[in-house]
């Protein structure tokens, strides 16, 4: 048997992902779209994948989708009615998402404005639970 070194730590890290069948793509697309934070059919639908997933690890579409397995996603490839739920609610997101957007059509600046969006973030608020949070004190900001 084969042995590194002493003194020579090892770290070896593997992420498993299960393959998303093809009849599923939409959900692959609309977890990796935030805009499911606002839409409660988007998380229903990926509540109907894993109900216990998305309680133990909180709303989180992409890993609920990462942690399936491949029989469960079969199955769910099978379900026709879900196929076409999650294919209309990606077409949806998709529509929404090519469209001008609240900022130019109702924001503060109003209808037609030329005035370019501006967003801002806080991250001492974060965007999801699922989205890794990088931030610091002023410590780390010195």
């Amino acid at each position: 048997m084969l042995r590194y070194p002493e003194g020579i730590k090892t770290q070896h890290t593997f992420t498993v992902v299960s393959r998303v069948p093809s009849e599923l793509q939409a959900l692959a697309r609309l977890s990796s779209n935030l805009s499911w934070l606002f839409d409660p059919r988007v998380l229903e639908l990926f509540r109907q994948i894993d109900p216990v997933g998305m309680t133990t690890f909180g709303l989180d579409p992409l890993g609920i989708l990462n942690r399936c397995s491949g029989t469960r996603l079969a199955e769910l490839a099978h379900d026709a009615v879900f196929v076409a739920n999650a294919n209309a609610l990606a077409e949806q997101m998709e529509k929404e998402s090519a469209g001008p957007g609240w900022a130019r059509t109702s924001g503060a600046a109003g209808a037609g404005s030329e005035l370019p969006p501006v967003a801002f973030s806080s991250p001492e608020f974060g965007l999801a639970a699922s989205v890794p949070q990088y931030s610091g004190g002023p410590r780390v900001l010195a």
